[in-house]
């Protein structure tokens, strides 16, 4: 398959000179340059690595390449690219080239920029016509477009829709033969994943029906047409019509006598039919233990020749496209339908009958028992069966070695593609959503792998592990911090302003579905992780990150909850937060005052009974700090006692464990005499012997606090008492 290989993800984008007036020159000097030639016997001396790579460090630093190349080069990358051996680099510096063609300098349109992007379409459009145009190079203008559509698919559209004719024509004619050529699928291939080109393949007189017969040839045992019959596959699926043998091209690559070739397509086409229910269906937990077990091959130690080892399976896991099929098939196995409300569920059923209306032939090709399957086989269990059935097999040890193994061909522990990262954190993401999942995944090496990756779904990941396994028995205590750091990139900044830059705007809307979940979840792991000695001192940032993302005020009732349980878990850590809150022999901070206000006010009755457990925590280790068990009894704006209010809830309360959090807080705060001296005449003595001793009296440990808390108020009672009398007598 001709395929530019991915940019590295420390490679900036194709860019444009800085300086504005000298840009507009050249880009004249451009549009002036030459055409477009189609001399065979060019020099191609320029096309070394060596030159390739000083002219894709240049385009990458925004420097123009002389006039007279553009143009030319296209003809030569394109006749270049399907020589036997073209240069590594040239499909990346072809991608380079026409990104610059693509994209104005500086991101500002420009007439000279216009024109050149005009005259370069049609430079492109008269080189590839001219190749269909005759017989004998078709081919090769068909894998010319296919390159074209891989580096540049913006122009390559544009290209195929205003000379759909020229290029489908002899496309069709051939499909009905016994062995049609791969080239004209790899184009159909590459079309049907453009929005613009798919309903002009649709339209084509008879060119579906021949795409269908075409991959049924698959099912044919002994059959040669293997790869373009998997080819074929791949066209009606990005097209949605037809449905894929799965269990046939399974056989396909495992088969002994199968090509590399025909691996690499049989899993292309079945990573893109896995998108449908009914598929995934088919894909046997025989044939994946059959595959697993051929790709399950050592990794090579540093420095070790990759081709030393010439088995198919050593080859499949060299191989990148290979590798990113069979991620791509296994998150679709993985994945879980994004929840819809009610509205949604009915906007998209009568989007459903307003498709149905317009093309009734459709609506009448649709078999409701077929979709009736397809719905049950989306439905949550079926896909936690699958994810557990995977577990079981141990997916996670085979996704660390094929990342191993994809690091050691480019010769970089982190060289791993960013989409082939991006589908193993997608992946280990839905797996970790049971858990009873997330201790198989961490045996199988899950936690090394995700933290080598460190995306958002990475992280997320590593959250949900960390949410349901004991961290000193999971994790090591060297990577605790930085699973701690790595959490808090889950929350969101309030404090910072969201980038103007549409595609930072785009981002930031993608992630807010899973914002909310992604957030409560990371609150959850953080205290969990929370009283390892190893994150105590760094208590203080917590505060400070908590803040920022406005965890503790949060209109959704779960974070909230979970970041004051977070918060009280701080609490209860010798040396820890309780003395970055609250310095001792300093006045009560503003921003404690309020923390006290907001607890109080979440132990109404009304308030949950999760939320309500994590306030009295977080009040009961507040008042171990003096200046707050006075602050409890100062007035407020209105007049009112903070003390009062919690008393009102003492005297009600019928939860044993609220009730303890807040016996600890009053028997802390009798022992400040401006709380003592409120509280004997507020009568709280009379409400603790005749409300809540009774209700106490099965629990000992909620009445001894009582107990204690009565003694203390009577000796501080007394001594108010001694005090006025020694007043009185001077």
């Amino acid at each position: 398959m001709l395929s530019a290989p991915p940019t590295s993800s420390n490679e900036s984008a194709a860019g444009a000179p800085s300086n504005g007036a000298a840009a507009e020159q050249q880009l004249v000097d451009l549009v002036n340059g030459t055409s477009l030639a189609d001399d065979i016997n060019d020099d191609d001396a320029s096309l070394t690595n060596e030159a390739l790579a000083t002219r894709i460090k240049d385009i990458t630093a925004g420097i123009l390449p002389p006039p007279a190349d553009v143009e030319r080069d296209l003809g030569r990358l394109l006749r270049r690219q399907l020589a036997p051996s073209p240069p590594t680099l040239l499909p990346l510096y072809l991608a380079k080239l026409l990104e610059l063609i693509e994209h104005p300098p500086n991101g500002k349109p420009s007439a000279a920029h216009d024109a050149l992007k005009a005259r370069v379409e049609a430079a492109a459009t008269a080189f590839l016509t001219s190749q269909f145009a005759a017989p004998a190079r078709r081919e090769v203008g068909a894998r010319a477009l296919s390159v074209l559509f891989q580096a540049a698919p913006a122009l390559a559209m544009r290209v195929f829709v205003a000379h759909a004719t020229t290029f489908l024509a002899p496309i069709a004619a051939a499909l009905d033969d016994a062995n049609p050529p791969e080239p004209f699928l790899d184009v159909l291939a590459n079309a049907a994943a453009a929005h613009g080109c798919r309903a002009i393949i649709e339209a084509y007189p008879g060119l579906v029906v021949s795409l269908t017969d075409l991959a049924r040839s698959c099912r044919q045992p002994g059959g040669g047409r293997v790869a373009a019959a998997a080819l074929a596959m791949n066209v009606l699926t990005k097209l949605g019509r037809g449905s894929a043998d799965a269990e046939q091209l399974m056989s396909v690559i495992t088969a002994d006598k199968s090509t590399m070739d025909q691996r690499e397509r049989a899993m292309e086409g079945l990573a893109l039919a896995s998108l449908k229910p009914a598929v995934k269906r088919k894909v046997s937990k025989a044939s994946l233990l059959v595959l697993f077990a051929l790709l399950r091959v050592p990794v090579p130690a540093v420095g070790e020749d990759l081709k030393k080892d010439t088995s198919v399976g050593a080859q499949l896991v060299r191989s990148a496209s290979f590798v990113f099929g069979l991620v791509t098939l296994l998150h679709h196995l993985t994945i879980y339908p994004v929840p819809r409300s009610d509205e949604s569920e009915q906007l998209r059923k009568l989007a459903k009958f307003a498709a149905a209306a317009k093309d009734p032939s459709a609506a009448a090709r649709v078999d409701p028992n077929i979709e009736n399957e397809e719905e049950e086989e989306e439905d949550e269990e079926a896909i936690t069966h699958r994810c557990a059935t995977l577990l079981d097999m141990n997916v996670v040890s085979l996704l660390v070695t094929l990342y191993q193994h994809q690091c050691a061909v480019v010769g970089s522990s982190a060289g791993a593609s960013d989409a082939l990262k991006a589908g193993i954190a997608q992946i280990c993401l839905a797996l970790s959503r049971t858990p009873a999942h997330r201790g198989l995944m961490v045996r199988q090496g899950a936690v090394k792998l995700l933290l080598k990756i460190r995306d958002r779904n990475a992280v997320h990941a590593l959250a949900r592990c960390a949410i349901s396994l004991n961290p000193k028995v999971a994790f090591a205590d060297a990577i605790v911090p930085t699973l701690a750091a790595l959490f808090f990139t889950l929350l969101p900044d309030t404090t910072k302003t969201v980038s103007a830059h549409p595609l930072a705007a785009a981002s930031a809307a993608d992630g807010d579905d899973l914002h909310p979940l992604a957030h409560f979840e990371a609150l959850l792991a953080l205290t969990n992780l929370s009283t390892h000695a190893t994150v105590i001192p760094a208590h203080a940032t917590w505060l400070a990150r908590l803040d920022r993302a406005a965890s503790l005020t949060a209109d959704n009732l779960d974070i909230r909850r979970a970041a004051w349980e977070l918060l009280a878990n701080m609490l209860c850590c010798p040396g820890g937060t309780l003395e970055a809150l609250v310095p001792p022999d300093r006045p009560l901070p503003a921003r404690v005052s309020m923390l006290v206000a907001m607890a109080i006010a979440h132990t109404h009755a009304d308030e949950p009974p999760a939320m309500r457990r994590a306030a009295t925590g977080v009040l009961a280790m507040l008042s171990f700090a003096p200046a707050v068990c006075a602050a409890l009894v100062s007035p407020q704006e209105d007049g009112t006692v903070l003390a009062a209010r919690v008393l009102a809830v003492v005297a009600t309360e019928e939860t044993m464990e609220i009730l303890h959090r807040l016996a600890q807080l009053l028997y802390n705060a009798a022992h400040d005499r401006a709380f003592a001296t409120w509280a004997t005449k507020a009568g709280m003595v009379r409400v603790l012997n005749d409300r809540v001793r009774p209700r106490c009296a099965g629990n000992a440990a909620v009445a001894d606090l009582v107990a204690k808390t009565l003694k203390v108020l009577a000796v501080q009672q007394k001594r108010g008492s001694s005090s006025a009398a020694g007043s009185e007598v001077v």
